[in-house]
């Protein structure tokens, strides 16, 4: 995908990535904005609405971690705060604050101790702000599993218990 513009909403293996209305969102290759492509091929914008316009990834399957990219954020306005929450119950408000050099390229990671399937930045900043992400990465997360009881545990059991009920009823005779 080379160039794609003014959507709300982007599918990519494993995650979609949605904004609100007064956002957009809009995928473009290096030929673009080639200092927003951190990784040198595809890049997503996020043209974040101010004072409160979001961006959320949302997960086919629960994660754990998280850590994506973003280029020229909070570089203007008098309000450049970042907060960041994920519906596991971790809040971060404040996660990137301070005006920042145009361009600048500042790495997000979160590794949560609650799973989540939803991850939404907020941008506080008093204007309209045009920030690259790239290079998104998460862990899925996997529930640990109870351990199975190996066959031949199980065959020294039934044989004690076997064994129990026989000196029983021959006790009982």
């Amino acid at each position: 995908m080379t160039y794609l513009e003014g959507t709300n909403l982007i599918s990519v293996a494993g995650f979609t990535i949605g904004t609100g209305s007064s956002n957009f969102l809009g995928v473009h290759n290096v030929n673009v904005l080639s200092s927003f492509a951190t990784d040198g091929t595809n890049y997503v914008r996020w043209v974040a609405a101010s004072g409160g316009g979001t961006v959320t990834f949302t997960f086919a399957q629960p994660i754990i971690a998280f850590s994506v990219t973003l280029t020229d954020a909070l570089d203007g306005g008098s309000n450049p705060v970042m907060n960041l929450t994920t519906n596991g119950g971790s809040s971060f408000p404040g996660v990137i604050t301070g005006l920042r050099p145009n361009g600048q390229i500042v790495f997000l990671g979160l590794v949560a101790t609650n799973p989540f399937t939803t991850l939404t930045l907020t941008n506080l900043n008093s204007v309209n702000d045009g920030i690259g992400l790239d290079e998104v990465r998460w862990v899925q997360f996997v529930p640990p599993t109870s351990p199975v009881p190996e066959p031949s545990s199980m065959l020294l059991l039934g044989t004690g218990a076997i064994g129990l009920f026989l000196r029983r009823r021959r006790q009982a005779l």
